[in-house]
This record gives C-alpha cells, structure tokens and sequence, in this order.
C-alpha cells in the first residue's frame, strides 16, 4: 500500500487552481456555469496532497457535457464524479 503524503500548506496553490481555470475557460467557457477550487489545497493554512481539485459546473445539456468531458479526458489527468440525478 502507499503512503499518502501530506504537505504543509503551499501560498502557490490558489494560483496554479486559478492557471488551470483560465485553461479549461479558454477550452470551454461557453457552457461553463462556475469553476470552483475544492479540497484540502484550497483551504489556507491546512496540510494536503500536492493535488489541485477542481469542480467545473456546466450546463445542464448532456450532449454537450458528454462532448466536453470526452475532450478533457483526452487532454489532462481528469476524475469525473457523475451525479445521475442531476443530469
């Protein structure tokens, strides 16, 4: 099993979360609703995985959500975490 290591909290994490929300604005800002840093590396002062978490809320139209996800998956490291309910 590894080992999950935690850093001291890092003053450069809110800007590389802001780096890769202008990244995935320039990609798909047109059904964007809101980007949002989550996760222990948006919390100042709190130790966490070097990991910047992103939740981006798009449109509610399931087309256009499948297309875009199919497009950031092929582009970056991406986990998507889908809720039925709302789709």
């Amino acid at each position: 099993m590894n080992a999950i290591k935690l850093l001291d909290c890092d003053p450069a994490w809110p800007g590389l979360f802001e780096d890769q929300k202008l990244r995935i604005l320039e990609s798909i800002a047109e059904i964007v609703d809101d980007i949002h840093h989550v996760g222990s590396t948006s919390v100042a002062g709190l130790s966490a995985k070097p990991n910047i978490d992103i939740d981006a809320v798009l449109h509610s139209d399931a087309a256009v959500t499948e297309a875009v996800l199919r497009t950031l998956m092929a582009s970056t490291t991406l986990h998507v975490a889908s809720l039925p309910s709302k789709r």
